[in-house]
C-alpha cells in the first residue's frame, strides 16, 4: 500500500529490532499500514552499533519511501530493540535518531518484548513470554505504569529456552559424539549437514571467526525441535531443558507481577511470541508441559508480529485511542501489506 502524497506530519514508524532481524513498518494515525520492510539485526549487544544505526536509519528511510513519505513527515518513532532496553542505550539510540526527524516526533526505546506483549494485547496489561533467538518474560500494566521484567540477560549470561540455546546445546552434543563423551550421531550427522561440514573439527574456524556466530547457532533450534518432532532423544531431551527453562521464565514472571499489583496479577494473560512458538510441535510440547503447572490467566500464542505493537504503542503514546475500528484497520491493511511483499 502507498500513498500518493503526504503533507506534512502524520506517519508513525514502528521497529522490532531482534536478534536475527529488524522489522520496520510505517502507518497512519487510523491505523492503516502503509509500507513494511526488513533489515539485519538491530541488537547493539551482538553487532557494532554504527553498523546497527546504519541498519535502522538506512531501513526506516527506505520503508518511508515506499509508503510516500519521508523523515520529515514522521510523528512518533517506537523501538523495541532486543538488548536495548538499559537506560544508557535508550539515550543513545535517541540521541542517534534526533538530528534526522522533525523536533517535536517522539522517540521511545522499548525491549522487543514490551512491543511483542502490546502486539498482543493491544496495549493493554499482560505477560509476554519470547523464545526467539534469545529469551525474556516480561510483564506490563499501563494503568499503573508498572513493569517487569526476567531474563534477557544475553547469551553470555541468560538466554535460557532460547533458540541461540538450543542451537548451542545441539553443538555440545555434536562435540560430545565426536569425543566418545555421550552418544548423539543422528544428532550430528544431521547438524554436520545442515553447516555443509564434515569433520566436527571444522566447528572451531567456522563459529570462532565468524562476526555473528550467535545468529547461525540460533537458526540451529529449527533442525534440533525438526528432529525432536521425528522422535530422536537427544533433541528431545535438548527442546524438553529448553520448554522446562521457559516455564521457570514465565513462573517467575507472574509471581512479580501478582507481588507488585496483587492477586489480579496471577490473572493476567500470557503470551507466547518468538520464532520458536511458531513452530506447532514446540508450541504444542510447550503447552503441554505446563497443563501440571497453575498459571492463572489464559495462555496464547501471539497471532501478530511484534513490530505491529511498536506502532500501536506510537498511536497510544500519542493520545490516539485504539478501539475495535482501529484494530480491524490495522490486521486488515496489515494482511494488504504482506500480500504486496
Amino acid at each position: 500500500m502507498r500513498l500518493n502524497k503526504v503533507s506534512g506530519r502524520g506517519l508513525f514508524v514502528g521497529i522490532d529490532g531482534g536478534g536475527s532481524k529488524t522489522a520496520c513498518l510505517v502507518g497512519d494515525a487510523e491505523g492503516r499500514i502503509l509500507a513494511y520492510g526488513e533489515g539485519e539485526s538491530a541488537n547493539v549487544k551482538s553487532r557494532p552499533r554504527d553498523q546497527v544505526e546504519g541498519t535502522l536509519l538506512s531501513l526506516i528511510r527506505d520503508t518511508l519511501n515506499r509508503a510516500g513519505g519521508s523523515l520529515v513527515n514522521v510523528s512518533s518513532v517506537i523501538l523495541g530493540l532486543a538488548g536495548g532496553h538499559r537506560p544508557s542505550d535508550k539515550q543513545r539510540m535517541i540521541g542517534f535518531l534526533r538530528p534526522h526527524l522533525p523536533p517535536e516526533a517522539m522517540i521511545r526505546v522499548y525491549n522487543d518484548a514490551e512491543t511483542a506483549l502490546a502486539a498482543g494485547t493491544w496495549g493493554q496489561a499482560g505477560i509476554v513470554l519470547i523464545a526467539g533467538t534469545g529469551s525474556i518474560a516480561h510483564g506490563f500494566v499501563p494503568e499503573r505504569e508498572y513493569g517487569i521484567r526476567v531474563g534477557g540477560w544475553g547469551y553470555l549470561l541468560g538466554d535460557e529456552g532460547s533458540g541461540y540455546d538450543i542451537g548451542r546445546k545441539a553443538l555440545m552434543a555434536v562435540v560430545r559424539n565426536a569425543d566418545g563423551i555421550a552418544e548423539a550421531p543422528e544428532l550430528s550427522e544431521a547438524v554436520l549437514g545442515h553447516l555443509k561440514i564434515g569433520d566436527p573439527q571444522q566447528l572451531i574456524d567456522l563459529f570462532y571467526e565468524e562476526a555473528n556466530a550467535r545468529k547461525r547457532i540460533a537458526k540451529l533450534a529449527e533442525l534440533v525441535v525438526e528432529l525432536a518432532a521425528s522422535g530422536n532423544a537427544p533433541a528431545k531431551g535438548i527442546v524438553r531443558e529448553a520448554i522446562q527453562d521457559l516455564l521457570r521464565l514465565a513462573a517467575a514472571a507472574r509471581s512479580k507481577v501478582a507481588a507488585g499489583i496483587g492477586d489480579e496479577g496471577s490473572e493476567l494473560p500470557l503470551m507466547l511470541a518468538g520464532g520458536l512458538f511458531g513452530n506447532a510441535y514446540f508450541a504444542a510440547q510447550f503447552m503441554t508441559a505446563m497443563g501440571s503447572e497453575t498459571f492463572g490467566g489464559s495462555v496464547s500464542v501471539l497471532k501478530h508480529p511484534p513490530v505491529i505493537g511498536a506502532y500501536v504503542i506510537g498511536l497510544i503514546r500519542s493520545g490516539i485511542e485504539i478501539n475495535e475500528l482501529k484494530i480491524q484497520s490495522i490486521l486488515r491493511s496489515w494482511e494488504e501489506t504482506q500480500r504486496e511483499i
